[in-house]
C-alpha cells in the first residue's frame, strides 16, 4: 500500500473507533440515567414498605433495585450486606425478611397504597428503559438491547416487544417461553384433533341401573353419558382423550399400569343425581346421604368411573370437569395413589385445564352442588399476573402452607400456587417422575418431593421455585 493510502486508512480506523468510543460512551450515560431514574424509585417504594409493615415487599424492592444499580449502597446495606476487602458480602447473621408483618387490615391498606407507588415505577420502567432498548437496538448492541427488554419485560410482562425480544413465543393471544408454547400448541392440537368417539345406543354398566334415555358416545379410552348433545360429548371426549395422551407422556408410567377405560356420567339436576346414587353406586344409605349435597361421585375402584351433576345445563363447566376429574383418576389409579397430597391433586389438574381449556371452573375442593361462585375461574389468563403480583408484595401463599393444606383449605390464591408449582415440575419432568414413583411407592410426600428435586429445605425449595416463576410466569 502507498504511504498516502496507508495513512488514510489509518485515519479512517482511528475515526471509527472514535465513533464506537462515543456511542459506548453515550450508551453509558443513558444507561446511568435511566437506570438510576427507575432504581430510586423502587428504593423510596422500599423504605415506604419498611416503614408501614410491609417487610417482605420491600425486601423484594431493594432486590429488584440491584438489577439497576447493583453498587448502591443503601440497598445492599437494607439487605445485609457490608463491604469486605472492597467486595460487597452478606452478614450471616442477617435475617432477610421474606413476609409481611401486622394486622390483615393494616397490611391490607398498606399494599393499596403501595400498588399505586408501584403503578409508578412501572411507568417510569416504561418511559426510561423502552427508548433505550430500541436505541440499543438501532446501534448494534443486540445483547444490551435484548437485557434491556428483559429488564422491561419484568416490569411489564405483558410488552409484545419486549416478550419478542427476549425469545417468548405466541401461543393464543399469550406470550409463553418458547418450550411452553410449543407444548401448548401442541396440547390445542390434540383437543381439536383428537379421539372424540362415535355415537353408541347400549349404556354402561355403570348407568344401566338408571334406564335412562342418555346420549351415550365412546372413545378409545371413555365412555361419557348423560344430559347432553352428540357434539357435546364428542368435545369432551377429546378434551379426556388428549388429557390422557399429555399425562402418559408426561410422568411415562409403565405399559402395564396404565388406567384403562373410564366411564363418566353428566346430569342436570340433583334430583337426577340422588337417584344415580341409589341405583349405581355401591354406597350405603348413610354415605349417599352425604353425597346428595355434593356435586358429584367417584369410584375408588376397581373400574374407573365418575357421575356430576350441575343446576341446569353448563356445558362449559362439564367440558373442563371432563378434564379435571379424568386427570385426577387416571393419575390414582395408575399410580395407586388412594390418597395424593391436596396440592398435587389440584395443582395437576388445573395445569391441564389451564393448557386446554384455560378455565378453572370445576374443583374438587368445594363440590356442594358445583355453584360456580364469584371465585370460579371461567379464564386462567389472568393467573399469571395475580401470581406476580403476590410474589411481589410478598402475599402469595408460602409453599409451606400449601403443602400442608387439605382439600378444603385451599382458595384461589393456593391453588394458583399449586399450578405454578406442578408447571414447574413439568419443566423437569425426570425430577417429576422420580418423585411420583416414590409417592407410588409409599413414600412421605414431602420426603419423595425433596429428594426428587435434591433440596434439604423450604426456604430453598421456596427460593428455586420463585426464581423460576419470576422468569417464567
Amino acid at each position: 500500500m502507498r504511504p498516502i493510502l496507508a495513512a488514510f486508512a489509518l485515519a479512517a480506523a482511528a475515526a471509527a473507533c472514535r465513533g464506537e468510543d462515543a456511542e459506548e460512551l453515550e450508551y453509558q450515560r443513558r444507561w446511568r440515567s435511566a437506570a438510576s431514574a427507575v432504581a430510586r424509585l423502587q428504593r423510596f417504594a422500599a423504605r415506604w414498605c419498611a416503614d408501614n409493615g410491609l417487610e417482605g415487599a420491600a425486601t423484594n424492592e431493594w432486590e429488584a433495585s440491584l438489577e439497576l444499580e447493583p453498587d448502591n449502597e443503601d440497598a445492599r446495606k437494607a439487605l445485609g450486606f457490608r463491604r469486605v476487602k472492597g467486595e460487597w458480602a452478606r452478614d450471616e447473621a442477617f435475617v432477610l425478611e421474606r413476609e409481611n408483618r401486622g394486622e390483615p387490615k393494616a397490611v391490607e391498606e398498606a399494599l393499596d397504597t403501595y400498588r399505586k407507588k408501584r403503578a409508578g415505577i412501572v411507568t417510569a420502567a416504561e418511559r426510561e428503559l423502552v427508548p433505550l432498548a430500541r436505541w440499543a437496538a438501532d446501534r448494534g448492541f443486540k445483547e444490551r438491547a435484548k437485557r434491556l427488554w428483559g429488564l422491561v419485560r419484568t416490569f411489564d410482562p405483558d410488552n409484545a416487544d419486549a416478550c419478542e425480544a427476549v425469545g417468548w413465543k405466541k401461543a393464543g393471544n399469550r406470550w409463553f417461553p418458547p418450550d411452553e408454547a410449543a407444548q401448548r400448541k401442541a396440547a390445542l392440537d390434540l383437543l381439536e384433533k383428537g379421539d372424540g368417539g362415535k355415537a353408541s345406543k347400549e349404556a354402561s354398566p355403570l348407568t344401566a341401573p338408571l334406564e335412562a334415555k342418555f346420549e351415550r358416545r365412546r372413545s378409545g379410552h371413555f365412555t361419557f353419558e348423560g344430559r347432553a348433545t352428540q357434539d357435546q360429548l364428542a368435545e369432551w371426549l377429546r378434551g379426556a382423550e388428549a388429557a390422557r395422551t399429555i399425562l402418559f407422556d408426561l410422568l411415562a408410567p409403565d405399559e402395564g399400569t396404565r388406567a384403562g377405560s373410564a366411564t363418566g356420567v353428566f346430569l342436570t339436576s340433583q334430583a337426577e343425581h340422588v337417584k344415580f346414587l341409589e341405583k349405581c353406586t355401591p354406597l350405603s344409605e348413610d354415605e349417599r346421604h352425604t353425597y346428595e349435597s355434593l356435586g358429584g361421585w367417584t369410584s375408588a375402584g376397581p373400574d374407573i368411573g365418575w357421575e356430576i351433576w350441575t343446576r341446569g345445563e353448563v356445558p362449559e363447566y362439564h367440558r373442563e370437569a371432563a378434564i379435571h376429574i379424568s386427570v385426577h383418576l387416571l393419575f390414582q389409579h395408575t399410580w395407586s395413589l388412594a390418597k395424593p397430597p391436596a396440592w398435587l391433586n389440584e395443582g395437576l389438574a388445573l395445569w391441564f385445564t389451564d393448557r386446554l381449556t384455560g378455565s378453572a371452573l370445576a374443583r374438587c375442593t368445594d363440590l356442594k352442588g358445583n355453584t360456580m361462585g364469584d371465585d370460579r375461574s371461567p379464564s386462567t389468563a389472568g393467573w399469571r399476573s395475580r401470581l406476580r403480583a403476590r410474589l411481589r408484595e410478598a402475599t402469595a401463599p408460602r409453599l409451606r402452607a400449601v403443602f400442608r393444606a387439605h382439600a378444603d383449605d385451599l382458595d384461589l390464591d393456593k391453588m394458583i400456587v399449586a399450578w405454578s408449582f406442578v408447571s414447574w415440575l413439568a419443566t423437569q419432568p425426570a425430577e417429576f417422575r422420580s418423585f411420583v414413583r416414590a409417592l407410588s411407592g409409599g413414600d412421605e410426600p414431602m420426603d419423595a418431593l425433596f429428594e426428587a428435586l435434591k433440596v434439604e429445605s423450604y426456604d430453598s425449595l421456596q427460593s428455586r421455585w420463585e426464581a423460576w416463576a419470576r422468569e417464567n410466569i
